[in-house]
């Protein structure tokens, strides 16, 4: 919904982003994660149907940046609340070209 807006919800960011980064949001934060890749995903391949290969290459380009993203968090036990917002950012931005 935050992205579907088309307009910045700083309130709803972080809202969203405790929810899912807390203690025991494990869960949470993984379904997050899917989400926001399925979301990058669905419109890189709705841009190459239409035939806008360029927007496909830049959310593809997109997709594997957040994929690395998701794989840093883990690896390096990063600020999960810091990356939900800044992949909430990545998505807004990436929607909205």
């Amino acid at each position: 919904a935050l992205v579907a807006k088309g307009k910045s919800d700083i309130g709803g960011a972080y809202r969203l982003a405790e929810a899912v980064a807390g203690r025991d949001q494990a869960i949470q934060f993984d379904i997050f994660n899917r989400r926001a890749l399925d979301l990058l995903a669905d419109a890189a391949s709705r841009a190459a149907l239409a035939g806008n290969l360029a927007r496909a290459k830049t959310l593809s380009d997109t997709w594997q940046e957040a994929l690395d993203a998701i794989s840093e968090t883990d690896t390096y036990n990063l600020d999960k609340k810091q990356h939900a917002l800044t992949m909430i950012d990545r998505l807004n931005s990436a929607m909205r070209m």
